[in-house]
């Protein structure tokens, strides 16, 4: 697996440039409609769709890994799929959220009790929300190369064979996490940088977190 390679396969696209385009428009577009909760969830479905098709060419060797830009109804079909079980996963998460939000208030109008009861909260919850974390994230991944080669969406809750994919080969599962959280370091730097960072951002972490997953996958079992 290589990170460079993902950033430079991008690049060999001669179309590269329409197509990021496309990516940063539905970004922000996400962004600008989340208030309205499902308007805003539809973009991104279609940039998970597209996601699905960087790593089927990666899976498949093909040079050109961006696809083309159309029948943006299957995108958002096949997206969709994935959004799904990205809020299914990341529902434990979001439960916890609500927890730090609600029991300290419980506690009473003492700022010192409250203050107590959120930091013994997140001393209890941290070493899970790290594991939840990793597996889920790892289980994604696995479970995106499968679904992309035609899988059906319920195969990213088929925990056991998720299992068996990532711990088929941990050196490889453990080198995906180490770059995908690379990726996610440099989206924040780069979000930090007003105006250019928030167009480079998401047009950099989509294409080359797919392309990771595609060259994950490329060592899973078949």
């Amino acid at each position: 697996m290589s990170l460079g390679r993902a950033f430079n396969a991008i690049f060999n696209d001669p179309d590269w440039v329409s197509k990021l385009i496309i990516i940063v428009i539905l970004a922000f577009a996400s962004i600008v409609l989340m208030p309205m909760l499902l308007a805003g969830l539809i973009p991104l479905a279609m940039i998970l769709g597209y996601m699905l098709g960087i790593i089927n060419n990666v899976r498949n060797g093909k040079k050109i890994v961006l696809p083309r830009w159309d029948n943006y109804g299957d995108l958002l079909a096949r997206g969709s799929g994935v959004l799904v079980a990205i809020l299914v996963y990341n529902l434990p998460v979001m439960l916890l959220g609500c927890c730090f939000w609600f029991l300290p208030s419980l506690a009473g109008s003492d700022s010192f009790v409250q203050g107590g009861v959120l930091l013994t909260l997140l001393c209890c919850s941290l070493p899970f929300i790290l594991i939840h974390s990793v597996l889920s994230w790892t289980f994604l991944a696995a479970g995106m190369n499968r679904y992309a080669k035609g899988d059906t969406t319920s195969v990213f809750f088929q925990v056991g064979l998720l299992w068996d994919d990532v711990a088929a080969d941990w050196s490889i599962s453990l080198q995906w996490m180490l770059m995908a959280l690379m990726i996610n370091i440099i989206t924040a730097v780069l979000i930090a940088i007003p105006c250019i960072g928030w167009v480079t951002a998401p047009a950099i972490l989509y294409p080359v977190h797919a392309h990771l997953i595609g060259q994950y996958g490329r060592r899973l079992p078949k």
